[in-house]
């Protein structure tokens, strides 16, 4: 999903609550007798802590008691007056850690977990929370690190497998993080996180079919988590599978109304069917529920993109790096706004720098690679050049340097990430303007492969195949992208330069596109060109 926050987003915390690590135990779901039994053991505990205040362990036992109470608040007092007391006891630190996680104080959970692992260096859990606590930071190579540190302690974690994998693929090791799904769903094959984590995996690496059906068992492991028909929905989506990508998503939001991801993805597929307006109240409401998602304001610019609101989208992106201005994917994002306002230098900066961050993002190289065919595009074309003498020359050199440059970008996006059909359309007009043009109708014909349900992967093929003088070709992918994207104005700006290559008369009501003979951006601000 060109632009999208999709599989490369995998695993990763967006505003929700971590759970606390295997082992911690958590509040809620209890009952009856068994919530009974633990009242009753938790006023022993009162009387012991009366007996011996200054007993850390006796603190640690009543925190944890409260904890499975669902007492997170009671259960925190307690943790912090075990470690007051005994500022060198492991667990008094871990188990507050936990209980900070639950809270979703993310930061001081990563510092107490830190200060357990520091204490007991063999505590796996430890380690494991600290993951989950960085995780949920956006710092996911300190939480790959953490990970793997809790899966050399305890090989037999499907939890610590499964977090690995989720910070592995946020940084872009897809191979890596299915190695560590593929353990996770080993270990405990009714671990619905594992089945989804690695269908996330899967899409990244171009492997959709796969991907669906692995989170189509998360959802008969879940039926009722609304998390995970959103993330069926993302495998849809990545399918081309839109509207079937919108009834998952629909499906998260009337489990839970509040789901802030159902929301989003609701607005990410309800875009591509290029229903934007409606996409743009999906992301609204998903930014109203999380107001300090990133994600959130994220899924609005590109929505506002959709509808030509690019200095709006623009806003929305500031917001998004505002919020997490270590995350890579919100420059990326911010890139592409700039890209969709002209300002190339500005838009390859921001991609720049999301490469800075995770040398690995993928979307991050993507970005560069449209921000570079934005700049070479600016450049003189080839019938101005040859007026301008030698100057015109150097423009020429310039144009073809940037466009290698451009191609280079989008290499490196294929090889960490070959399931981004985007990528790969960007190589086709990279390669079409350095005259490759059977190389880039190959590229086209894997964007296509990969989203067959795309539009602009159809789009794209149209103009390889223009440039390469199959035009009958040329309007058939013409008539199938304006199939699936009615209307489509890239593809009727396509269509009516082939008319004027074949010099036949164009069907009725066709009539040249304001764009004709500029190109027009599509997507993440490419240019179609069919010349």
């Amino acid at each position: 999903m060109g632009g999208r926050a999709g599989a490369g987003d995998g695993g990763r915390s967006r505003g929700r609550r971590v759970s606390a690590p295997a082992g911690e135990g958590g509040g809620g779901g209890i009952g009856g007798a068994l919530e009974a039994e633990l009242e009753a053991e938790l006023a022993s505990l009162d009387e012991q802590v009366r007996k011996s205040p200054g007993d850390a362990a006796v603190h640690v036992r009543r925190g944890r008691m409260l904890a499975r109470l669902g007492r997170s608040e009671e259960a925190l007092a307690a943790f912090d007056e075990a470690v007051r007391l005994d500022p060198r006891n492991a667990e008094g630190h871990r188990c507050r850690g936990a209980t900070l996680l639950r809270l979703g104080r993310h930061k001081g959970a990563a510092g107490a977990f830190g200060r357990a692992a520091r204490l007991d260096p063999k505590d796996a859990l430890a380690h494991e929370g600290r993951g989950l606590a960085l995780r949920s930071l956006g710092r996911h190579k300190g939480a790959a690190g953490a990970f793997g540190r809790a899966v050399r302690l305890d090989p037999g974690s499907a939890a610590a497998h499964a977090g690995r994998g989720a910070a592995l693929n946020i940084l872009g090791r897809h191979e890596r993080a299915l190695a560590a799904y593929d353990r996770a769903v080993r270990l405990d094959p009714g671990s619905a996180a594992a089945h989804a984590g690695r269908g996330l995996t899967l899409i990244a690496l171009g492997r959709g079919g796969e991907a669906l059906a692995a989170c189509d068992e998360a959802v008969r492991l879940e039926p009722g988590a609304p998390v995970r028909h959103w993330q069926r929905g993302i495998a849809l989506n990545s399918l081309g599978r839109h509207e079937e990508a919108l009834a998952a998503c629909d499906e998260a939001v009337r489990l839970d109304p509040w789901h802030a991801d159902g929301h989003r993805g609701r607005g990410d597929a309800l875009d591509i069917l290029g229903r934007h307006e409606e996409a743009l109240a999906a992301c609204d409401e998903a930014a109203r529920l999380e107001p300090r998602s990133a994600a959130s304001h994220a899924g609005r610019s590109l929505a506002l993109l959709g509808l030509g609101r690019n200095e709006e989208a623009l806003a929305a992106c500031d917001e998004a790096a505002r919020l997490e201005p270590g995350a890579p994917v919100r420059h990326w994002h911010r890139g592409i706004a700039l890209n969709s306002l002209g300002r190339h230098k500005e838009a390859l900066a921001a991609c720049d720098e999301a490469v800075r961050l995770d040398p690995g993002h993928a979307g991050g190289h993507k970005g560069r690679g449209d921000a570079l065919c934005g700049l070479a595009r600016s450049l003189p074309g080839f019938r101005a050049t040859r007026l301008r003498g030698r100057r015109g020359l150097g423009d020429m050199a310039s144009r073809r340097a940037r466009y290698e440059e451009a191609l280079a970008a989008y290499d490196r996006a294929v090889r960490l990430e070959p399931g981004s059909a985007s990528a790969h359309m960007g190589r086709c007009e990279a390669l079409i303007a350095l005259g490759r043009r059977g190389e880039a109708l190959a590229a086209c014909d894997e964007a296509v492969r990969l989203e067959p349900g795309n539009a602009s992967c159809h789009t794209s093929r149209a103009a390889a195949l223009g440039n390469l003088g199959r035009p009958e070709e040329a309007l058939a992918a013409c008539d199938e992208a304006e199939r699936l994207r009615p209307g489509d104005r890239v593809a009727a700006d396509v269509r009516w330069k082939v008319h004027v290559l074949l010099g036949r008369p164009r069907r009725t009501g066709d009539a040249p596109p304001a764009s004709a003979g500029k190109g027009r951006r599509e997507g993440g601000g490419r240019a179609v060109r069919t010349a």
